[in-house]
């Protein structure tokens, strides 16, 4: 996108299995990653926790509360500096990330639709069904679900198969 002149960015509400900080910089692997991808790709992440739990669990772990409207406010600010943004989500739309929000009230609240990316297999395939119907009943916009990281090999009976 850089090449063409457009600014990308990456968001990320929260982040569980963050690594401690090294020097007052923390090197989270799924950044990490983007920045493989593209070194011109803004990053930013509005809570980071380093426990590999839930989000809820990891918060109350860290005495911290994770609110949907720091988290408005900081995608906002955020979005508003780039020219594409993706928010990089974790986790179903039924998980709770607070005492009385669950990730589907994150996504209401700042307004997107969801494109769901998936891996091929029966159970992603089955989630990702559930999280549309899911959205749909929320009110959610859904543009799209990509298949992404289809077998190269030859497929199984199972795979071949399901519809």
């Amino acid at each position: 996108m850089h090449g063409l002149g457009y600014t990308t960015g990456v968001y990320k509400p929260f982040q569980t299995n963050a690594p401690a900080p090294i020097g007052g910089f923390t090197r989270i692997p799924d950044f990490e990653f983007f920045q493989n991808v593209d070194k011109f790709i803004n990053l930013q992440a509005t809570y980071l926790f380093q426990d590999n739990v839930s989000a809820i669990v990891a918060a109350e772990e860290a005495n911290s509360y994770i609110d949907k409207y720091v988290i408005k406010r900081d995608f906002e600010e955020f979005s508003n500096q780039q020219d594409c943004t993706i928010i990089d989500g974790n986790g179903g739309l039924l998980e709770p990330v607070a005492p009385s929000t669950m990730t589907k009230d994150i996504i209401q609240c700042l307004n997107i639709p969801l494109l769901f990316v998936i891996t091929p297999d029966s159970e992603n395939i089955n989630n990702a069904i559930l999280s549309i119907n899911t959205s749909i009943n929320a009110g959610i916009e859904v543009r799209g679900v990509i298949i992404n990281d289809y077998p190269t090999r030859e497929l199984t009976l199972a795979e071949k198969s399901f519809p």
